[in-house]
């Protein structure tokens, strides 16, 4: 998975650095051992103008995962009015941005089939370059299009005075989280790539 998420921000940056000068921000103080919620994680997705979610299917078994991407929906919540209030691009774009790296597809939980999602399950870790596929080239440009309209609503938004108070933001609680995710779905053992 760590060659996986080094390689993806690594290309994404490439694709987005040029046009988002604040880059991607990406939780490296979590997989750390011993780490515990901090309020920068909280203020930090806040900051964020969306936020991508790489899935697996023990995604849904970690509950800070679950954690941040309803901290992300609960701002989509307060943010998605003004966007259409203001008629901005974004306005129809999902906040969160699901990267399906394994799983069952039709196992997939409710709230990642509720969003167009990205499929990278064909990549393969040993082979790594997700540059020499000319299909994950293309998702990376819908990616960062999506990120970098993301960006510049956000910035339009501030320019006409609307800002959030991102450092009292905090995290809901596992048990909330938890509940708005809905039931698990069953994790199936399936080979990298097969699904």
């Amino acid at each position: 998975m760590n060659i996986f998420m080094r390689e993806f921000r690594e290309t994404l940056e490439g694709y987005i650095g040029i046009l988002v000068p604040e880059g991607i921000y990406m939780d490296l103080d979590r997989l750390k051992p011993g780490y515990n919620f901090s309020k920068a994680l909280a203020t930090a997705i806040c900051r964020s103008a969306c936020m991508i979610v790489v899935y697996t299917p023990l995604y849904q078994e970690k509950p800070y995962c679950i954690q941040e991407f309803r901290a992300m929906q609960l701002l989509a919540e307060q943010r998605m009015p003004i966007l259409r209030k203001n008629d901005l691009p974004s306005k129809n774009l999902s906040m969160i941005i699901p990267i399906v790296l394994r799983g069952d597809f039709q196992d997939l939980p409710t709230k990642i089939k509720e969003i167009q999602y990205f499929d990278f399950s064909q990549f393969y870790f040993t082979t790594g370059r997700l540059l020499r596929s000319a299909k994950y080239r293309n998702m990376f440009q819908d990616i960062a299009k999506t990120i970098y309209r993301h960006c510049m609503d956000s910035k339009e938004l501030e320019r006409r005075g609307f800002s959030q108070d991102c450092n009292s933001f905090v995290f809901p609680s596992e048990e909330e989280a938890v509940k708005s995710w809905g039931p698990r779905t069953r994790v199936r053992s399936t080979f990298p790539g097969h699904l």
